[in-house]
């Protein structure tokens, strides 16, 4: 999963998704709040829900042509997780 990426190919620049954030939050979105969650090895399903909700996309395009294959692994027993989407 690569964040920086898909902000990227969807047309965002760190700052102006930075703005937008703010914007729809109601609240500051501080310059290294963004940096720690577009570097973050392991970001929250609720950091990439914020990030697709400004951007108006899917959580699924942070997942979409992952060259890794599944990238998410369960912090407990450190399996894999598979996600399947119903495209309704």
């Amino acid at each position: 999963m690569n964040i920086k990426k898909t902000i990227k190919d969807n047309g965002w620049t760190l700052e102006s998704l930075r703005a937008k954030m703010q914007e729809i939050e109601g609240r500051e979105v501080k310059q290294s709040s963004m940096s720690r969650i577009v570097n973050s090895a392991n970001p929250t399903v609720e950091t990439l829900q914020r990030l697709a909700d400004a951007m108006q996309i899917s959580i699924c395009s942070f997942f979409e042509n992952d060259q890794q294959g599944a990238s998410l692994i369960c912090p407990h027993c450190g399996k894999p997780i598979a996600l399947h989407v119903d495209k309704q």
